[in-house]
């Protein structure tokens, strides 16, 4: 009975196939593998977003690159440009102010050249002395000192100095200066003044006269100016002093010629008030002693 009631079991034929039916989890599975691919295939889009981006980034960083290589060089030009100007500039500037000093340096020194003090020597003077029943005791030698510039001098020293010596001096003979007469003094502008004299006895006349003697007439004046930063200055002057004429007559000519070449004007490194010695001393008969003062009493 229990048998007759049991269902017959189905069983497949080739005439109705098998259905298979589903499991959840298999249904689960394929949901989750098809939201996978769309999540897939979302990556996948948003991937290829970002790689056109950083493209179209690189490109535009590409193009500002050159841009700013272009500026940069641009900049590079113009600070080479300004360089260059400034350079010149300043070189300009250098060359008017070393023109506005170099004109000031000419201003000054025309100044100093065209209102310095100048003294210049004029030529020797020989005069006889007599004594009271007119019969010649001697001569005189002196110079006349002339500043022929615009302001005064300074600091001046002025000296004659004669030498009789047995020989003809050579052309470089220098007097020594212990045998000069120094006078210091001030000269103002465009101003004239004796120099010191030196008197010559009728005997060294005569020896002169007869070449017996030759004899020397120098001297030199040193001074400053009165603008400061100026070198010391020197006038000077020798001549070789001859006689010509007859003793018994009296009848006597003094005649003057230039020796060497100390009759300039020229700058000397010396003190103020100072004359440095440029000879030995040598033993000479200078026209003085007694005979030189009794004819400055004369």
């Amino acid at each position: 009975m229990a048998q007759s009631k049991a269902k017959p079991k189905q069983r497949a034929t080739e005439q109705t196939p098998a259905v298979e039916v589903p499991e959840p989890r298999a249904k689960e599975k394929a949901a989750q593998d098809a939201k996978d691919r769309e999540e897939r295939a979302a990556l996948e889009r948003r991937l290829a977003e970002v790689t056109a981006e950083l493209a179209n980034f690189a490109v535009g960083l590409f193009y500002a690159t050159i841009g700013l290589g272009v500026v940069t060089g641009g900049l590079w030009l113009l600070a080479y440009l300004q360089s260059r100007d400034i350079k010149a500039a300043v070189l300009a500037a250098q060359e008017s102010s070393a023109a506005a000093r170099m004109s000031a340096q000419v201003a000054e020194r025309s100044l100093v050249l065209t209102q310095r003090a100048t003294v210049i020597v004029h030529e020797p003077k020989a005069i006889w002395l007599r004594d009271g029943s007119e019969k010649l005791v001697g001569c005189r030698l002196f110079v006349t000192w002339h500043n022929v510039g615009s302001t005064p001098t300074r600091d001046m020293v002025a000296a004659v100095a004669g030498l009789a010596l047995d020989k003809r001096p050579p052309l470089d003979y220098v007097i020594p200066k212990a045998n000069a007469r120094h006078q210091a003094t001030t000269m103002g502008p465009n101003s004239i003044m004796s120099s010191g004299h030196i008197n010559l006895p009728m005997g060294l006349i005569a020896d002169i006269l007869q070449r017996r003697k030759h004899y020397l007439f120098c001297g030199w004046a040193d001074y400053n100016d009165v603008f400061p930063n100026t070198p010391r200055r020197r006038a000077e002057f020798c001549y070789r002093l001859d006689f010509e004429g007859d003793l018994e007559t009296q009848h006597i000519q003094a005649a003057f010629h230039i020796h060497g070449e100390r009759n300039c004007q020229r700058e000397i490194d010396a003190e103020p008030n100072g004359n440095a010695g440029e000879a030995e001393e040598e033993s000479a008969v200078v026209g003085g002693g007694e005979d030189r003062d009794r004819l400055a009493q004369t």
